[in-house]
């Protein structure tokens, strides 16, 4: 019987790795503490559309359900997300709050799945450090820190709970994925990524519950080829539906020569970095390294047994698919865009975070021994999915700095008794492009301006040069132009 055989019952966590996870949610829930605001941003103001609704007795829950957000279908995310805001009074932070939940209970899942195989305390280690330093990688402040994107944390619970019920229950599990795949299709078009993450898993899966060979295949590929269907239709319906304003309906901008160099620098954003070359170089390592992790595995049964490695397979799929997703919707931006407030950073998280595992499962039993060959190479990938963690904190803590400003200039702008010009509060907000919607739910906004946001240099709006009223020389028109010029610098940080 192989050591790495379907056991019965999961293990218990061990101290480490249960000491890995508290520390990871102190970090955690203090970001949002320091840095989250109750002011909502850009998109989440549509939540208050559907807010107004539901108070005027307008609400249709088919509607909600079936709710899209450019080209995705948002359904799941606005229904909990407007839940958690009628509970708590339209406070967004704790939405913030939702997503580092979330992520937690993600970081926990996954730890807890790999107590199926049979880990020495080494390997336990170091299988905590991956998963927990990956998935608190500070890149993803531009994510946890806008109380929208709890779609993100939803996504990343779903994925860590398929694996967790596929690893725990095999084939018994497979009623219950189908729903969560459902669910995750409602939260964001990634979630359709679950439907390929699942298929695959079921396909590496090793079943030993009284299946035949013959049976075991049918089943996997069933499974496999039913999802790859389910995926394709919902690719074609989210395509074929999206509006022509979206990304996906206003059709796809693609430089096929250029997309491979696109998607590796997108890689390597996850490393905090806004370089296009030094992401580049930091992409094509990463994936070169997960190239190497994985092959082995493939040609080696008791590798593939390990829960382990097909964790780490399956997580890296659904990093890089998301991944990929963004590179075809959002390559004709440019590198540049993509990179300054790494946007395409946080969905890589999963991908760090399965190289981990398979450079664990794949060299960590053979450097057990005296293989040099597999120390070092055991070193190198799992250096690569760890070190984003330490080189994107100065990423990370500007941008959470520079949301936790704009945040607060935003309901400063929107709730002092000096009344700002509509460009100022529009800019501010995020929503420049949609002053319709900002004035269909800034009455509902302002209910939310007796929460304190905790940034005191968002006053700078309230404060031009003092050598302005020299230069106005009492003049209005002059008074009004400076003071439409310190607008204009304060919202943009230029002129």
């Amino acid at each position: 019987m192989s050591s790495y055989e379907y056991p019965n019952s999961l293990g218990p966590l061990d101290p480490l790795r249960s000491l890995l996870i508290a520390f990871a949610a102190l970090l955690i829930f203090l970001a949002v503490f320091q840095f989250g605001t109750p002011w909502p941003q850009r998109d989440s103001f549509i939540l208050f559309d559907w807010m107004g609704r539901y108070k005027a007795g307008g609400f249709d829950l088919l509607d909600l359900l079936l709710a899209r957000n450019n080209e995705h279908l948002v359904g799941f995310h606005y229904l909990t997300s407007l839940m958690v805001l009628l509970v708590g009074e339209a406070n967004f932070k704790l939405l913030m709050y939702l997503s580092a939940l979330l992520l937690v209970l993600s970081i926990y899942l996954l730890l807890k799945t790999t107590t199926l195989d049979r880990l020495s305390h080494g390997q336990a280690l170091l299988v905590g450090v991956v998963v927990t330093a990956s998935l608190v990688n500070p890149v993803q402040a531009s994510y946890l820190l806008w109380e929208f994107q709890v779609w993100w944390y939803w996504l990343l619970f779903f994925f860590s709970l398929a694996a967790f019920l596929i690893e725990r229950f095999g084939r018994s599990a497979y009623p219950a994925i189908v729903l969560v795949c459902l669910i995750a299709t409602l939260c964001s078009s990634q979630g359709a990524f679950l439907w390929l993450a699942t298929g695959m898993h079921f396909l590496l899966f090793n079943f030993r519950d009284g299946f035949s060979p013959g049976r075991e295949t049918r089943f996997r590929s069933i499974v496999l080829l039913a999802h790859l269907i389910t995926f394709a239709v919902l690719a074609f319906v989210v395509m074929a539906t999206a509006p022509k304003t979206s990304s996906a309906g206003s059709g796809l901008q693609i430089d096929l020569l250029a997309f491979p160099g696109y998607f590796a620098q997108l890689v390597g954003g996850g490393f905090g970095v806004r370089s296009p070359q030094l992401a580049l170089v930091f992409g094509i390592a990463s994936l070169a390294a997960l190239v190497l992790a994985c092959l082995p595995g493939f040609f080696n049964r008791k590798v593939m047994e390990k829960t382990t490695f097909r964790l780490g397979f399956v997580f890296a799929l659904v990093g890089l698919l998301c991944t990929l997703a963004f590179a075809v919707g959002r390559q004709k931006h440019g590198i540049q865009w993509a990179l300054w407030n790494f946007h395409a950073a946080p969905p890589l998280l999963p991908f760090f975070t399965g190289l981990g595992l398979l450079a664990v499962s794949t060299f960590a039993g053979r450097a057990s021994g005296s293989s040099r060959l597999a120390n070092a190479l055991l070193g190198i990938v799992v250096a690569l999915a760890v070190i984003p963690a330490l080189s994107a904190i100065p990423a990370g803590y500007a941008r959470a700095n520079e949301l936790q400003r704009v945040a607060s200039s935003a309901h400063l702008a929107s709730c002092h008794e000096r009344d700002f010009p509509i460009y100022v509060r529009l800019r501010l907000n995020g929503l420049e492009d949609h002053s319709g919607l900002y004035e269909r739910t800034k009455a509902m906004a302002m209910e939310n301006c007796a929460r304190e946001v905790n940034r005191a240099d968002a006053s700078i709006l309230l404060y031009p040069p003092t050598s302005f009223s020299a230069f106005s020389r009492g003049d209005e028109d002059r008074t009004r132009a400076l003071a439409a010029l310190w607008g204009v610098y304060a919202t943009h940080l230029d002129l």
